[in-house]
């Protein structure tokens, strides 16, 4: 019981049970098992002859338990060869300790000298081609010994050793780190041997060290280095291990042309190192690199690219994955380059590739490509292109390394979702019997791509998504169940409705003013419907003729003036109110909304039907004015139409079919009409109509 960790908690008192249970046993092995618990309640109370004699005497009938009793108790003789064993190992130990005492010896005698002296360590002489100080050497070793991070070489911090070598001596150390990484020249990969380019000498890793512990120390790192020194630092970069390290993406950032011109040599020569296949490299670690490392090779490793029509399909992978996020958004070139290639490519690997570069690039382009190429290849051809594209655009959890994804917008997912359901039907997914091991197989990663896909599609926000989940559950090739697919709006919908977190100091806000700040465009908007509702019901209902005095205003920039004037004196730390800024082309929202919270804000047009306002009018005013003039920007998407109706009208308005409607009505449409275009995409203008009515009063 002990050794499977369960402790006996056995006393004295206990002994008489035991040897009670240990006669009584039905089995030899539970009599066994209870007098060991006895003789061990024996070994723990000193061995006192009365507990033995009681033992023996219970057990006297028992000649089988006599016999493992006197086998317990008498020692076991050791054969000459365990004698001759043991020996050995005591003498391996005594000499492992004296080596031990040796060791520690020398190292107090090392340490003592250093610290007599402390500035001989800054007065080394430059490292020879093949040799460096020994003292510098063991100190890094020392500190290399104490830092725990045994993934990296980038040691940055020198305060571990400081516990052992004293301040001034650590201090010194630290001093000649840094002057060593600029005088040792490192060993690239690509200067050795294909069967060295796995290993990496002790020398290096401490100028890395040094660079490390530079780049850490001064905050204006690396701006003061010379050319030749961001050169040396973009060569240690490399030899990292686990990525490049923290100080990489300031160094490229300061020093593109070195860095670059280092990094692109160590990728090119990967390249064409055919065998290089099972070496980890410089291209993975630029696949998930710093973005400033991508950008400073991205134009020579493009033109290499180009020069390469043939590269295994993992380089390849990744050497795409840097050219998208090292290049600029309007090259061109790059994505010309990936469609051409993803239309010759033979390889259905290299073609998946080169179709997820492009929808990285242009996703709206990429995917109407992608249709080309399926409508020019058979079932089973198309079938095998989705199987490899889908987990290179939603992730492959089985494919053992970080994948940077594309950003892929509402109606792009839309599409892919409807083509990966085609393509990858859910009736021919693969079982697998519970309790059983597999290994997953081009299929299973491409099953849980096509459901991740459609995952992400529900997670993008607004109302979009869930017109969009709704035409994919009508789909009759599409087994997803009805009640799922309202499951999942609903659930759309209640994400969409939550607010942002409060902030500190939120609650206090809202128990003393009512109300807290808006955060968001969208929180903006709705406070802004309330504050117009509030004054509609107020000119209707309140205490005073307001409703009456506001019918008598001349013009609709009046009731602009009006409205504006109202809305100021309700905003208190909500919102601020600017009135006719200006914007593009040179054209003015009648009010603009801005938070006090953050810099969103919301524009407000205002239109009154006593300016004799047709149905076609309003729309336009909607669509043409409010829409399409001041919320084009992808980050100002909310607004508030306002119309108001102050007068009857003699003859109302006229519907699409010519039809008479009233004022509700009217309001109404308009409202279906900003529904329909918040609808077309998740990026759409989203729009709530107010009214203020005040005609028969």
């Amino acid at each position: 019981m002990s050794i499977l960790g369960w402790p006996k908690h056995l006393l004295l008192d206990d002994l008489d049970w035991i040897l009670a249970d240990t006669m009584a046993a039905s089995t030899a092995r539970e009599s066994q098992l209870g007098l060991d618990a006895a003789l061990d309640l024996y070994m723990h109370n000193g061995r006192r002859e009365d507990i033995l004699q009681r033992i023996r005497s219970a057990v006297a009938s028992r000649s089988d338990l006599l016999q493992a009793m006197d086998s317990w108790l008498t020692p076991r003789q050791p054969s000459a060869e365990e004698v001759a064993t043991n020996s050995e190992l005591a003498r391996i130990q005594a000499e492992h300790k004296e080596h031990e005492r040796e060791r520690d010896n020398s190292w107090k005698t090392f340490i003592a000298e250093l610290q007599a002296d402390p500035d001989q360590l800054r007065r080394i002489p430059p490292p020879a081609p093949d040799s460096v100080d020994a003292r510098l050497f063991h100190l890094w070793l020392l500190l290399s010994s104490m830092d725990g991070r045994q993934s990296r070489y980038a040691i940055d911090d020198v305060r571990p050793v400081e516990a052992v070598l004293g301040c001034d001596l650590t201090l010194a150390f630290r001093d000649a780190l840094v002057k060593f990484w600029r005088q040792w020249k490192p060993t690239l990969e690509s200067s050795r041997a294909p069967n060295q380019r796995n290993t990496i000498s002790q020398v290096d890793c401490m100028g890395i060290c040094g660079v490390s512990v530079e780049a850490k120390l001064n905050t204006g790192w690396p701006r003061y280095l010379t050319s030749g020194e961001a050169t040396r630092a973009a060569e240690y970069a490399t030899l990292e291990l686990n990525g490049f390290p923290s100080w990489t993406a300031p160094l490229a950032a300061a020093w593109p042309a070195e860095v670059g011109r280092v990094v692109l040599g160590e990728v090119i020569a990967e390249l064409d190192d055919s065998p290089s296949d099972a070496h980890v490299g410089p291209l993975q670690d630029l696949e998930t690199g710093p973005l400033e490392l991508c950008r400073t090779v991205a134009a020579g490793l493009f033109e290499a690219l180009r020069e390469r029509e043939l590269l295994p399909e993992r380089k390849l992978s990744q050497v795409l994955t840097i050219l998208c996020r090292g290049l600029p958004a309007d090259e061109n070139a790059f994505f010309t380059t990936v469609l051409d290639r993803a239309a010759r490519a033979s390889d259905l690997d290299v073609k998946a590739s080169y179709l997820a570069a492009a929808f990285h690039r242009d996703p709206t382009a990429a995917v109407g490509a992608l249709r080309t190429i399926l409508e020019a290849t058979d079932a089973t051809g198309r079938q095998s292109i989705i199987e490899r594209l889908l987990p290179r655009l939603s992730g492959d959890l089985f494919r053992g390394r970080d994948q940077v994804l594309p950003t892929l917008p509402l109606e792009v997912l839309e599409q892919l979702v409807t083509i990966a359901f085609a393509e990858v039907r859910v009736a021919d997914d693969v079982e697998h019997e519970n309790g059983v091991v597999f290994s997953p197989g081009l299929r299973e990663r491409a099953e849980r791509a096509r459901d991740g896909l459609f995952r992400q599609l529900s997670n993008v926000p607004g109302r979009a998504t869930i017109e969009a989940i709704r035409r994919i559950g009508s789909i009759p090739e599409i087994p997803i169940r009805p009640d799922t697919i309202e499951a999942l709006c609903r659930e759309r919908a209640a994400a969409d409705s939550e607010e942002t977190p409060w902030p500190p100091g939120a609650a206090y806000m809202l128990e003393h003013a009512a109300e807290t700040p808006p955060h968001t465009a969208e929180e903006l908007q709705a406070m802004g419907v309330s504050r117009l509702a509030d004054l509609a019901h107020d000119l209707r209902h309140g205490d005073f003729t307001l409703g009456t005095l506001f019918k008598r205003l001349e013009s609709e920039n009046e009731v602009q003036r009006w409205v504006a004037s109202e809305l100021r004196n309700r905003q208190g730390q909500a919102y601020s109110l600017e009135r006719e800024p200006h914007v593009a082309d040179e054209k003015e929202p009648d009010i603009r909304l801005r938070s006090r919270a953050t810099d969103v804000s919301v524009p407000i047009e205002i239109k009154d039907t006593g300016s004799g306002w047709s149905l076609k009018d309003l729309e336009k005013g909607l669509t043409e004015q409010l829409v399409g003039r001041y919320l084009r920007a992808r980050d100002a998407r909310y607004g508030i139409y306002l119309v108001v109706h102050r007068h009857r009208r003699p003859v109302g308005w006229m519907d699409t079919a010519g039809n008479p409607i009233q004022f509700d009505a009217v309001i109404a449409h308009l409202q279906a009409l900003a529904d329909s275009i918040a609808i077309q995409s998740a990026d759409a203008p989203r729009v709530r109509v107010s009214s203020i009515d005040v005609s028969d009063m």
